[in-house]
């Protein structure tokens, strides 16, 4: 009898400690659901936090606005698509701006609507009156007072150098050797108002619209020199067909910073500007990436005119050397070895096509000392 019951009291003993165990389980187990209920809770508000965001930029119906160049290769331009009537559909912007932007959107998964402005300051005017709500390029220094919420880091440096026709002009090391030429700015650069206050008086500058009448008064020698972006200068050059009877100065007279910048009216930049400024310095750290940026806008704009007769052709230009006869001649060449039916690789193009840029300003050591120092400076 005292043997059942010294059983019957281990066996409540062994019962109760596991009644006890299971008691105090229940509420660790009770702390774990709480505790994923209150993390699902708060992933869910700053998804919702998110949504509304975006529905007031970025969401189909209220779509990011952003002001783009249309004349300023490999910076941007417009791609414009008209009807058979010739009436204008749409346009969209492209260059190095654009996709950088675009890429930054498209990892936020937000929806962009681009406008092409003629004028910088047509778009700068868009922007400052939240008719758009970025602009694409701008530099830091040109207008303090253009109601813009400047996106740090700037994106890129733009080297300002001296093109020249080939043979007419020695190294230019300085603005005061300049003096008593003439020289001719592109308006649509908007570099002359920063040069303009410490420029000599001795030099005449003439300001003109589009990079066609630039070249075309240097072929025509009525200008010395051109003060011009590098990358604008080697971009167009490829385009007219005239990079052999071109000098580009290997000396860098300015390199302003070029900024995005979103508007100081809505609520674009306080919802995505310091997304945007992450990535920038992110993508702008890998100098890659950045050449190839830059290189693939310069030879993109240069296959748009693949097909085109060059510069001197079109306007029915000539030099007064025998130079320019072999190099019509060699474009001439090169112009059939285009429209010719053999299959060509579109990578191996725009690797020979790289290859091919550094050489055809200046020295390669030269041109990647630019590439490398203006990307450089976005450290």
């Amino acid at each position: 009898m005292k043997c059942c019951f010294m059983s019957l009291m281990l066996f409540m003993f062994l019962l109760s400690g596991i009644v006890n165990a299971e008691a105090q389980q229940i509420p660790l187990n009770n702390i774990s659901r709480n505790i994923s209920y209150i993390e699902e809770e708060q992933i869910n508000i700053e998804k919702n936090n998110l949504q509304e965001k975006f529905a007031n930029c970025g969401s189909r119906a209220k779509p990011i606005k952003i002001a783009g160049f249309v004349n300023y290769p490999p910076f941007g331009w417009v791609e414009i698509q008209t009807d058979q009537m010739g009436n204008e559909i749409s346009n969209k912007n492209v260059g190095i701006g654009y996709a950088l932007f675009d890429k930054i959107a498209q990892e936020l998964g937000i929806s962009v609507q681009n406008k092409g402005y003629s004028t910088y300051m047509q778009a700068q005017r868009a922007v400052r009156w939240g008719q758009s709500d970025v602009l694409l390029e701008t530099y830091y220094d040109n207008d303090p007072y253009a109601s813009l919420d400047i996106v740090f880091p700037a994106y890129l440096s733009n080297p300002f150098v001296i093109v020249s026709l080939k043979g007419t002009l020695p190294e230019i090391k300085d603005f005061s050797e300049l003096a008593g030429k003439k020289g001719v700015v592109r308006r649509e650069e908007m570099i002359w108002p920063l040069l303009q206050s410490t420029f000599p008086k001795t030099i005449k500058i003439e300001e003109v619209s589009g990079a066609r009448n630039a070249f075309r008064k240097l072929i025509k020698k009525e200008v010395d020199f051109m003060i011009t972006s590098l990358y604008a200068a080697e971009a167009e050059m490829r385009r007219f067909k005239i990079v052999d009877i071109m000098d580009v100065s290997q000396t860098v007279f300015r390199s302003p910073n070029i900024f995005m910048g979103f508007s100081q009216i809505g609520v674009c930049g306080k919802i995505h500007k310091s997304y945007f400024e992450k990535r920038i310095k992110e993508l702008t750290s890998d100098k890659d990436f950045m050449r190839r940026l830059i290189m693939d806008h310069i030879i993109s704009w240069e296959q748009r005119f693949k097909d085109e007769p060059s510069l001197l052709t079109e306007e029915g230009l000539a030099l007064e050397d025998e130079t320019a006869i072999s190099i019509q001649e060699e474009n001439d060449y090169e112009d059939k070895k285009s429209n010719s039916s053999e299959k060509v690789d579109p990578e191996s193009v725009i690797q020979q096509e790289m290859e091919k840029m550094k050489v055809s300003v200046l020295d390669p050591i030269v041109y990647e000392k630019f590439l490398k120092e203006d990307l450089d400076n976005q450290d």
